[in-house]
């Protein structure tokens, strides 16, 4: 197993769920993903570690850790991905409710515009006829 407690302590950490957490700080993060600088901290504990056989346990978890720690960092970026051509998707469908209301309101808008010519060319008028003897 894991032999002193600063090894021991340095794996556990590259193993904790704040170390997994999308975003999380630590002075190697590129970004919103912290994958790369989590692979950076396992990979500093690995060399920081002797190991004597290469069947050795130790080894073996760490290579595990860096295995999960990758995954995790691929997930990640496929799900940023994701995320990003859910938006450009769901921009597009906005910019297409947006032309169709600018169509409904400029037809709006020529509707009025004919109203209002077809009432002062019969001298119609939208007012009660209370309202035009107050003038």
């Amino acid at each position: 197993m894991l032999g002193s407690q600063t090894e021991k302590r340095q794996a556990s950490a590259s193993c904790s769920p704040a170390s997994t957490h999308f975003g999380s700080d630590n002075e190697h993060s590129d970004g919103p993903f912290s994958g790369i600088g989590d692979l950076y901290d396992v990979l500093e504990a690995v060399s920081s570690m002797s190991v004597h056989e290469p069947s050795d346990s130790k080894a073996n978890l760490v290579m595990d850790v860096v295995r999960v720690k990758h995954n995790v960092f691929l997930a990640q970026q496929t799900l940023a991905d994701c995320i990003l051509w859910e938006n450009e998707v769901f921009a597009s469908l906005l910019k297409f409710r947006a032309e169709a209301a600018e169509k409904k309101v400029d037809d709006m808008d020529l509707g009025l515009g004919c109203m209002r010519i077809i009432f002062k060319k019969h001298g119609w008028s939208h007012l009660p006829p209370s309202h035009a003897l107050l003038r």
